[in-house]
């Protein structure tokens, strides 16, 4: 009897503990796609980032390239964060392949009217906050759904991923 017993308490505590595992494995550690990220804006002369709380169900990369279209909000732009890439841009697709997220923006993204460094400053923005999501190394920039687009009057020509090396203000 005594046998039984203890293999009835030795099952509950297994079971306690897979469930526990479980617990903190899935639950407190977050779904895919729950966390932070780190959007990157223009600020001053240079780049800087600021932080979004992804809302659970959402993922990461499609969710830092949404924030990053909107722009800084208001007490950001207060703050002295601003963003070069046109508004009214749009995500179109975002996908993770292998080390490069690989990213779809609709056409208006060379609607921008300005010169060499504003669109150095619209590639810096899309590379460094998709660079920034776990294993994630270059970035590749699609426009309506074409590579090797050139942006803009200047002719800044997008034929390749590219890491932060490339992006540097």
């Amino acid at each position: 009897m005594k046998e039984k017993a203890l293999k009835a308490i030795l099952a509950v505590f297994v079971a306690f503990l897979i469930g526990a595992f479980v617990y903190f494995l899935v639950i407190k550690a977050g779904t895919p796609g729950e966390g932070k990220v780190r959007i990157f804006f223009l600020k001053g002369e240079g780049i800087s980032s600021v932080t979004r709380e992804v809302p659970k169900g959402k993922g990461s990369a499609p969710f830092a390239a949404r924030e990053l279209l909107k722009g800084p909000t208001k007490p950001e732009r207060e703050a002295g964060y601003f963003s070069e890439i046109p508004a009214g841009v749009r995500l179109r697709s975002i996908a993770i392949e292998g080390d490069t997220a690989v990213v779809d923006l609709s056409s208006n993204i060379g609607e921008y009217g300005g010169g060499t460094a504003r669109v150095e400053g619209i590639v810096a923005e899309i590379v460094y906050t998709l660079t920034d999501l776990s294993g994630v190394e270059r970035v590749s920039i699609l426009v309506d759904g074409k590579s090797g687009v050139a942006l803009g009057g200047e002719g800044y020509i997008i034929d390749r991923p590219l890491g932060r090396r490339d992006a540097q203000l």
